[in-house]
């Protein structure tokens, strides 16, 4: 073998002693011999060593069995012996000691309900195993949703089985994480006591809670509160709608969060508003908007409504800007310049109306003045607001 070596000077680099050298190894003679074909062969990307092969030149086996599919085999024999030694635990089915009426076993049964994941409040239809609920989908008659349904609405069926879930009411040790259980009746009778305390002295009651959309709940609600002479419900929500509602008050005068009619409208303008993915009602308005944007037949007659126009000016790629027929990227600070354009074109250029102060104040803010501030171009702008004014009496502008 020395003699081989040292007459090989490929595998010895020059002046390395041949004694010192790493020992090195080869998988065959025609590796060893440095063969030309085994060179060609040995530039592929994967090449299998052989099993039952002198020459090392195939990649396959006279068998048609190489070491790559030897090794997979075995890996899947290792993975399927092992989990057929796994036990899984026993699970006892135990019929009803009073079986209801409406379960039959096998027969899966839905209710109607209500989804309270955010302030929309779409109509769901929860299907039920046994009594057990295991899916929700929307309700196709709920004039909201009409069977959409979110991914939040989707998912809250796990709120039901998550394993971090309290089993039961539990007393919270203010200024220590420690907390002590506590039965259900040991609470009513605390509650009671400290609410009848209460309206002895006339005192204040605040009942906090989300959005509750149950008249039901409601009523129960304002049965209670009215044992107080001074008890009120405050709703508080942690992703609500006020900023909407104040700016409905700051305009119109009136405190509510508008229900916008989307399939109504022949041209919609986006001023950073994702109304479709995530706005007020995101299924209702993306129902309402594909509505609008089917060309279909119906009952053998071209349908009469137009297909709507979406134009979107936004900061960030959202779902609305994917669906819109015209996108307009522009910074995030930028959306007010846009709005005091838009009102600039159609008030003072389409002389829609208003007085001289309202054309003195929208004076600064030109479409060419707002396009040298924001560096939207100017077509983009006046296209806008001449699709507007040519749609009027059916148009919307949502602003984020």
């Amino acid at each position: 073998m020395k003699d081989h070596i040292d007459e090989n000077p490929d595998r010895n680099p020059p002046g390395e002693n041949p004694m010192d050298a790493k020992p090195r190894y080869w998988a065959s003679l025609a590796q060893y011999n440095n063969d030309p074909e085994f060179v060609t062969k040995s530039h592929k990307e994967f090449l299998s060593t052989p099993l039952q092969e002198n020459d090392g030149l195939s990649e396959t086996s006279s068998n048609g069995f190489n070491r790559r599919d030897f090794m997979k085999l075995m890996a899947a024999s290792t993975a399927m012996a092992s989990s057929a030694c796994f036990q899984k635990p026993m699970h006892k089915i135990l019929p009803y000691v009073n079986q209801p009426e409406e379960v039959t076993y096998g027969i899966a049964n839905y209710y109607a309900s209500t989804c309270n994941e955010c302030g929309t409040g779409c109509g769901t239809l929860v299907k039920t195993r046994e009594g057990r609920p295991i899916k929700i989908e929307g309700n196709p008659d709920h004039p909201m949703n009409r069977g959409g349904l979110c991914a939040r609405g989707q998912a809250s069926i796990l709120n039901l089985y998550d394993p971090d879930r309290l089993r039961n009411a539990v007393s919270v040790i203010r200024g220590s994480d420690s907390t002590s259980p506590l039965a259900w009746p040991d609470i009513d009778s605390k509650l009671a006591d400290k609410l009848k305390g209460i309206k002895a002295s006339g005192g204040k009651i605040r009942l906090l809670s989300g959005t509750v959309h149950s008249p039901t709940t409601l009523k129960l609600m304002g049965e209670f509160l009215k044992n107080f002479s001074q008890g009120k419900h405050v709703v508080y929500d942690p992703v609500g709608s006020d900023h909407v509602a104040l700016a409905q008050e700051l305009s119109y005068g009136t405190r509510l969060v508008p229900r916008y009619r989307i399939d109504k409208a022949d041209v919609i303008v986006s001023i950073d508003s994702d109304f479709l993915g995530t706005g007020l009602s995101p299924v209702e308005f993306t129902k309402q908007f594909t509505a609008r944007r089917k060309l279909n037949k119906t009952a053998g007659k071209a349908s009469e409504h137009k297909y709507s126009k979406l134009i979107s000016f936004e900061s960030v790629m959202s779902l609305t800007g994917t669906n819109a027929d015209m996108r307009v990227a522009m910074s995030p600070e930028d959306g007010a310049w846009i709005a005091l354009a838009l009102a600039h074109e159609l008030v003072t250029a389409k002389n829609v109306g208003g007085d001289a102060t309202l054309k003195d104040l929208l004076a600064p803010y030109s479409a060419h003045a707002v396009a040298v501030k924001t560096g939207i171009e100017i077509k983009s702008l006046v296209e806008a607001a001449n699709d507007l004014w040519a749609a009027r009496g059916h148009s919307l502008v949502i602003a984020g």
